[in-house]
């Protein structure tokens, strides 16, 4: 069970091991529009391969290990994330990317490029049937945001949205089943085992939810002070301090359930 919900499009999608991630979109090539290269400028002034205006010194660019072009980042959709990693290894340009596992350059409208490393790949070298709906990372980058492991251990990676269908993280199978008992600090979305809480946690009095001393601050002595009978503790996210990415597990939600299924009893 994914324990998402439907009405709001997060449903939990399962794909085989080293495939990809999905989002509940109608599929899209992910290769973005042709380049339009333009002539290298004669002078000093270096231009990108796909605007025409010029790169600045501040400007973020990239260069093709092919072509030789430079582009803006925001010309070739790369995020800053995605830049540091392009930046890394032998970045080739949309019109010049190959396959990374047989890097031959047809079958173009199966050719896929990986949402961390922008690396291409064709559906069918990675035993996939179709182009993938949405997001999709690539075996080199997939990996659980929670525990760090590269092994979905079921076969399968899981993927969590909020409500405005924003991705929030990549997950294994054993954390995606804490995740959807409630069983994660909201701050920072890591998972915890109640039989072994590896950090220190404090549960707030307003969400009902439990929250990791360092992502709100706490330091010893207050931690020890809320400890105390009689403290009541409320967490960053219900202070206002820092803006919320999902809450679902929030205590109004769980109040609300309450009601309903007492109104429905009757």
């Amino acid at each position: 069970s994914s324990g998402i919900n439907a009405e709001y499009g997060e449903e939990l999608y399962t794909l085989p091991l080293n495939s990809a991630l999905m989002t509940n979109h109608p599929p899209k090539q992910k290769s973005p529009d042709p380049v339009r290269r333009v002539p290298v400028p004669k002078n000093d002034t270096i231009k990108c391969g796909q605007c025409n205006f010029e790169l600045g010194k501040t400007d973020n660019t990239i260069k093709c290990n092919k072509c030789k072009y430079s582009y803006h980042s925001k010309c070739m959709s790369l995020s800053r994330s995605m830049m540091k990693i392009a930046l890394r290894y032998s970045w080739d340009c949309p019109s010049c990317k190959t396959c990374s596992v047989c890097d031959a350059p047809d079958g173009e409208e199966s050719l896929m490029f990986c949402d961390i490393c922008d690396r291409g790949y064709h559906t069918f070298c990675v035993n996939m049937s179709a182009l993938p709906r949405g997001r999709w990372e690539c075996r080199l980058c997939v990996m659980c945001a929670c525990c760090g492991t590269t092994n979905p251990g079921d076969g399968n990676w899981r993927f969590q949205h909020n409500e405005h269908m924003k991705f929030l993280q990549t997950m294994c199978h054993p954390c995606t089943v804490y995740f959807d008992k409630g069983w994660f600090c909201p701050v920072c979305l890591k998972v915890f085992d109640y039989d072994a809480v590896d950090d220190p946690m404090v549960c707030c009095d307003f969400c009902d939810r439990w929250v990791h001393t360092g992502c709100d601050n706490i330091d010893d002595e207050h931690y020890t002070m809320l400890g105390e009978s009689g403290s009541l503790y409320k967490c960053i996210l219900c202070r206002g301090e820092k803006e919320e990415v999902y809450d679902k597990h929030h205590k109004k939600y769980k109040e609300g359930n309450k009601e309903n299924q007492l109104v429905e009893s009757l």
